[in-house]
């Protein structure tokens, strides 16, 4: 039995936004049949990331929650999103995901997802991955935003990753 740990709003905000951008990386049930399987973003989003911005307009959100955000994405399709904050509580978000290599976008659902969300990425680099996410899908992780979230539905979110280890 998962238990939820309740965490500040700003936290949480940013837990949406890592998870968010580190599914959207995710791809191993592409639907596209790109030649050699280490050419294709399926293939290339599968392991650990690490949120290294999370920007809502000009504010970097992960800078001021004091937060270390990661993306685990599994070939299986399974996704982790980790978050640890200044005090070491470890929250986490559980789900699958898919990859529509053609579209550049990745679908995330799970039991902490409310509505599959969709968002669009880009690759910066191999070890560098840009995410959109809009604002209005923080509410479909099950995340109680309070009077931020009409503020927070408006924005575009843009996250970037990079692979662990690079």
């Amino acid at each position: 039995m998962r238990t939820r740990k309740t965490i500040p709003i700003l936290s949480r905000q940013v837990l949406f936004m890592l998870v968010a951008g580190m599914l959207s990386w995710a791809g191993c049930d592409s639907n596209d049949d790109a030649g050699d399987e280490g050419d294709n973003d399926a293939h290339l989003l599968v392991g650990v990331w690490n949120a290294t911005s999370i920007k809502a307009g000009p504010i970097d959100v992960l800078a001021l929650a004091g937060v270390n955000m990661t993306l685990t994405l599994e070939e299986s399709g399974d996704a982790n999103i980790a978050a640890v904050d200044e005090s070491g509580d470890v929250s986490e978000i559980v789900g699958t995901y898919t990859v529509n290599e053609t579209a550049k976008t990745i679908s995330l659902d799970g039991d902490d997802v409310a509505e599959v969300i969709v968002l669009p990425y880009t690759f910066v680099d191999d070890n560098t991955l840009s995410v959109e996410i809009d604002g209005s899908d923080l509410a479909n992780l099950g995340l109680d935003l309070g009077e931020v979230g009409a503020i927070v539905a408006n924005l575009q979110i843009d996250v970037e990753l990079a692979r662990n280890g690079s």
